[in-house]
């Protein structure tokens, strides 16, 4: 038969429409099956089928449409089971292509083999289409047929490169895959050599042309449609993807933690930034690598993986927290805490590595240990008796205080701390260490009797602070032992409050402790009577047959005294022969009798040495509260009554009667004229001076104030002083007599006088004052006194009211330079612990002590005493009152060397002070002792 060659030509709109087609069904196609990459099991062949279908689909409308852009003769059809057949294996071409491209473990090999399987399907279907066109015979031209053949090829192979190596670039690749679809079929078509049979060949019609190019257009349309919604689909799932990947991108960068995610395999597919920081690796660097090469390459090879004892459920590393050593990308290692988990598991499991750094947790760990270890050392190494109690029981002490407990460390280790207090301190310790507990305490030392762990008692002075310590609250306790030092304090409260002679109570335990035994008489609605008792012609005694004989007969009426008035009367020695007693809840008669039969017992004869001795009494009664309220005036209105007694005779009792005593009309008289005094400042001063008795030099003056009134005469400081306090007036009084004392030493200074200080007396209603320090510190500045040559004098009565408030204001004098000293030191009992709060300089010896104390007798020992407390506690001491040179002397030989009284000087007005002190003799002999 006669076959014509076809000579046929293009309808180039279908070209391009079937160019179009291929575009937009490769991009689509990869597009789709980039989504095997994101899936696992069913949902991954789902993609993978689908990418499969819709490039076979595709590449066929492609190919239908391009052989209907070409013109071929009336006649020409197709055979439907060929053209499936052609649809088919692009489909079957593309899922394999797929299959193997997107399989993990992604490699180039992989990638040339899916794209050459696929562009081997694109020829496939092409020479497959062109064989299902019946009534025609074609052959082909092997160069151009081999060429259509590696242009797909090729072309698949780098689109898969761009699709499943670089992640942004789809729309490169399905460009890359719309060309080699399109550029295979023409160049394919370039192959072909069609004819046909003579008798068939007729003139393609207009009419048949048109009908070709609905046809494509249907085609075309369908093929759109199909691959619109299948796009659509899937950017809504990109876009669903792409917030879960935001969510879990947003997670994993801002967990605080590492997070590092890996595969069955052990390969790295996530790494957080707090990994990144952790490791010193970027995420680049990891992402596919095994984690055991690159997290733990120590780890030993001769072993089961890690992975494998994960994927097996190995209990000994799945959940757990372990904590071992990393290694850095830099260098070095770093201690971390692991845990591993199993997230999910379909095929293979998929395993979160959450990872910690511990080395911050071992630095606090290690500073924490230096710390204890430090703290332990400081209370081991200190001085200091140190016990540290945690709930009451004892956790750590120190050497010094297994000295004090006499104890092994195991020996009070574990005890309770309340074990040692005695019984009778026990209530008030665990009250102290619950404040202590709680933050209330306000840091004051308690005194306590505790017990050693052989029973023997100590004295502990303790002072405690809350610690917290490797969060614990922990009781840090300091325990001096202050057994000898309150033996000493005993040994000196004795000496100051008790008579050495008869064993009875002194003025000092008098004067301290009666106004407490009126303040009970008084809340009892009783009476009390005060008896003032003295000797008549005990001086002759002592005089005439000597001061032993007097000592005994002092001791032997001290004995009748005590036996009459009965054990629950006071009896008291106040100094010579004078002795006081305070008889409560008694009458008038019961007091006469009482009277009457002391008088009796005391003049019977009293045999001293073969002697007999024939003494007698004279007592004064008064009665409180109708003779008086304060234990000052109930003595000084017995003492009265004492000496109306002697008026009449001696050898009797005498009751308080007002119209004995003038003296509360004088004092009345001086409370009138004491305002007007101060207003005119009818006072003057006078200064007496303190000198060191060994080198013979001036060291201060201490300033007195004197009144002289036109009508009362000489008013005594002793009478004066005790009304201005009373009334209020000592306030205005006291600042004058600083303002004139400051100013006038201030006058002597630049006259050239050695620069001495100036001591100025203040009362407890003074610094009971709010503004007292404001007001020192003004006088300082108007006078322009130098505080360091201003010395504030109280009294050891102040001193023991232990006032917070006082204290504070000294404190506040202290710094600003002034000094403070004790005045009349000895009458009143000051406690060491307590003496120790005050900012102290200097303690002045009262004079009752001074004035005995050339022999060997109490006052001695009590001067002694109290130089060797001041010596303790560093503080100067000035002895008041000396009056002989005896005691001047003995004074020196105990160590007292500064003084003041009239042995050395009197009191000394402006004008006698200038020209015994300022003279030039004078003052060339103390530059001469200053030189020396």
């Amino acid at each position: 038969m006669v076959h014509n060659h076809i000579e046929g030509s293009y309808n180039w709109f279908l070209v391009c429409l079937s160019f179009i087609i291929a575009l937009f069904a490769s991009y689509t196609a990869l597009n789709i099956a980039r989504r095997v990459l994101m899936s696992e099991g069913w949902k991954k062949r789902g993609w993978l089928l689908g990418g499969a279908v819709v490039m076979g689909v595709g590449i066929w409308s492609m190919h239908f449409i391009a052989m209907l852009a070409f013109h071929l003769p009336s006649g020409v059809t197709y055979n439907f089971v060929t053209v499936l057949v052609s649809i088919g294996v692009s489909i079957v071409g593309a899922f394999i292509g797929f299959g193997i491209a997107s399989h993990s473990g992604r490699g180039t090999p992989r990638l040339i083999v899916g794209g050459t399987i696929m562009g081997l399907a694109i020829t496939g279907m092409h020479y497959i289409g062109m064989y299902a066109l019946t009534g025609i015979t074609i052959t082909y031209s092997p160069s151009i047929f081999t060429l259509s053949i590696l242009i797909a090829v090729l072309a698949s192979i780098v689109a898969l490169l761009f699709s499943f190596r670089r992640n942004n670039h789809y729309w490169l690749s399905g460009f890359i895959m719309g060309i080699a679809v399109t550029g295979m079929h023409y160049t394919g078509m370039s192959a072909a050599h069609m004819s046909m049979p003579v008798n068939m060949l007729s003139r393609t019609a207009d009419a048949q042309a048109m009908d070709f190019i609905e046809m494509a257009i249907y085609v075309a349309f369908g093929t759109i449609v199909i691959m619109a919604v299948s796009l659509i689909s899937s950017m809504n799932v990109d876009k669903k993807l792409s917030e879960q990947l935001s969510l879990k991108g947003s997670i994993l960068e801002s967990a605080i933690d590492c997070l590092i995610m890996f595969d069955h395999k052990g390969a790295i597919f996530e790494f957080n930034p707090a990994a990144e920081n952790l490791f010193g690796y970027s995420r680049s660097e990891v992402i596919g690598k095994s984690i055991e090469d690159v997290l733990m390459p120590g780890l030993p090879r001769d072993r089961t993986t890690m992975n494998g004892m994960l994927c097996s459920g190995d209990t000994t590393l799945l959940g757990k927290r372990v904590e071992t050593m990393l290694p850095r990308g830099y260098g070095g290692e770093f201690p971390a805490e692991i845990i591993v988990t199993r997230i999910r598991r379909e095929k293979f499991p998929v395993f979160t590595m959450y990872l910690r750094d511990l080395t911050e947790r071992r630095l606090v760990e290690e500073a924490l240990r230096e710390s204890e270890e430090r703290y332990r050392k400081l209370i081991d190494f200190s001085p200091e008796p140190i016990l540290v109690h945690y709930h009451g029981v004892i956790s750590f002490v120190n050497e010094a205080a297994l000295r004090i407990f006499g104890a092994e460390q195991d020996g009070l280790i574990g005890r309770g701390f309340l074990e040692l207090v005695h019984p009778e301190c026990l209530a008030s310790a665990a009250q102290w260490l619950e404040r202590v507990g709680n933050g209330s305490a306000n840091g004051d030392p308690i005194e306590l009797k505790m017990h050693k762990l052989n029973g023997t008692m100590i004295d502990i002075e303790a002072k405690s602070i809350l610690v917290h310590f490797a969060g614990q609250a922990l009781i840090q306790t300091i325990a001096w032992d202050i057994t000898d030092k309150k033996s000493y304090e005993n040994t000196i409260r004795q000496l100051a409050y008790y008579d050495m002679l008869t064993g009875l109570p002194n003025r000092n335990w008098f004067n301290l402790s009666y106004p407490e035994l009126l303040l009970s008489v008084s809340a009892r609605g009783q009476q009390a009577a005060l008896m003032f008792l003295d000797l008549d012609r005990f001086k002759l005694i002592n005089d005439t047959m000597g001061h032993l004989m007097g000592d005994r007969l002092l001791q032997h009426f001290a004995a009748v005294l005590s036996e009459t008035i009965g054990d629950n009367r006071k009896v008291a020695r106040l100094s010579g022969d004078e002795f006081v007693a305070i008889i409560q809840d008694c009458n008038r008669s019961e007091l006469e009798l009482m009277a009457e039969t002391l008088i009796r017992r005391v003049a019977e004869p009293i045999q001293v040495e073969g002697q007999d001795i024939f003494i007698t009494s004279s007592i004064g009664i008064a009665i409180y509260p109708e003779d008086g309220e304060t234990l000052e005036m109930l003595l000084q209105n017995a003492d009265t009554a004492m000496y109306a007694a002697k008026e009449k005779g001696k050898n009797q009792f005498q009751f308080f009667e007002w119209s004995m005593n003038h003296c509360q009309a004088r004092r009345m008289n001086i409370e009138k004229a004491l305002p007007a005094a101060i207003e005119e400042q009818a006072f003057h001063l006078v200064y007496q001076p303190m000198v060191n008795a060994q080198q013979g030099h001036l060291i201060g003056v201490e300033t007195l104030a004197r009144w002289e009134h036109p009508e009362l005469g000489t008013v005594s400081p002793c009478e004066f002083i005790p009304v201005a306090e009373s009334t209020g007036h000592i306030i205005g009084l006291g600042e004058w007599i600083l303002l004139m004392a400051c100013k006038q030493m201030k006058d002597w200074h630049d006259a050239g006088l050695p620069r001495i200080p100036v001591a100025v007396n203040f009362s407890v209603i003074q610094f009971n004052q709010d503004q007292v320090v404001d007001m020192i510190v003004r006088v300082l500045e108007q006078t322009g006194l130098d505080a360091s040559y201003l010395v504030v004098e109280i009294t050891e009565s102040m001193a023991m009211q232990h006032n917070a408030t006082i204290v504070s204001k000294l404190h506040a004098l202290k710094q600003l330079g002034v000094s403070i000293s004790i005045d009349d030191f000895g009458t009143g009992y000051s406690s060491l612990c307590y003496l120790r709060r005050f900012p102290i300089d200097t303690l002045k010896i009262d004079k009752s002590f001074v004035q005995d104390i050339s022999g060997a007798g109490e006052d001695t020992a009590i001067v002694e005493a109290i130089i060797a407390m001041a010596r303790s506690l560093k503080l100067q001491v000035l002895a008041e009152g000396v009056e002989t040179e005896q005691q001047s002397k003995r004074l020196c030989e105990l160590g007292c060397t500064d003084m003041q009284g009239y042995w050395h000087s009197r009191p000394l007005s402006i004008q006698q002070f200038e020209q015994t002190y300022m003279s030039a003799v004078y003052l060339a002999r103390a530059e001469a002792a200053a030189a020396r």
